[in-house]
């Protein structure tokens, strides 16, 4: 008796495999243009690192109180441009109660920028986001800025008064409109380390 002829089933990937491979080409797609695009988002801090990110964590020691920032920083690659060296990010602020505060993020660093940022001068931004009064009210306080200068694993600078304007004395967010009120206490100089997300949440709840 002639057994029928069968042909092996054709191996076919499943739908997670293929999901996987999407977002490996995106992810590579992602590197190849951040590399032509902003080639010194993988020197951030001064050594070369494989994905263009750079963490950091600081503390700044008030009258009020220590206030602990972190934030991620990477290249905004939605406008590239020779020209243009934008970051974009997220973080989080630590009040000196303990509450802890998600943070937008945006930073800019000085024109014609090679792969090298050590000694260059950033500024950086964050508002609070998230929260009913920003989405009732636009209301994305409180918002901080820094300005300072990239060294080794690590950002030097002051907060030009944006903590002292941002919060009260007792460390609660100020909620008025008073145009002729000064900073609750004077501009804090910090430095912002090389640090992860668990560093921070460990130091924030330590802050209390």
């Amino acid at each position: 008796m002639i057994q029928p002829r069968t042909t092996p089933p054709k191996k076919r990937f499943g739908c997670l495999a293929q999901f996987v491979l999407i977002f490996a080409a995106m992810g590579i797609f992602f590197l190849a243009f951040a590399a032509i695009a902003a080639p010194w988002g993988f020197h951030l801090g001064g050594d070369f690192h494989f994905l263009p990110i750079w963490e950091g964590m600081g503390t700044a020691h008030t009258s009020a109180g220590d206030y602990i920032v972190f934030v991620t920083l990477y290249p905004d690659l939605r406008h590239p441009g020779r020209y243009n060296t934008s970051l974009t990010g997220d973080g989080f602020l630590c009040t000196p109660k303990g509450e802890k505060m998600y943070m937008g993020t945006f930073a800019s660093m000085e024109k014609h920028l090679g792969v090298d940022t050590q000694g260059k001068l950033i500024h950086i931004y964050m508002h609070r986001i998230s929260t009913w009064s920003s989405f009732i009210n636009s209301d994305y306080r409180p918002s901080i800025g820094f300005e300072g200068n990239w060294g080794k694993d690590e950002i030097s600078g002051d907060d030009r008064n944006s903590l002292g304007k941002a919060f009260e004395p007792d460390g609660t967010v100020y909620l008025g409109r008073s145009p002729t009120r000064g900073p609750s206490f004077p501009a804090v100089q910090f430095t912002l380390h090389t640090a992860s997300s668990s560093s921070f949440q460990k130091a924030c709840s330590a802050n209390k």
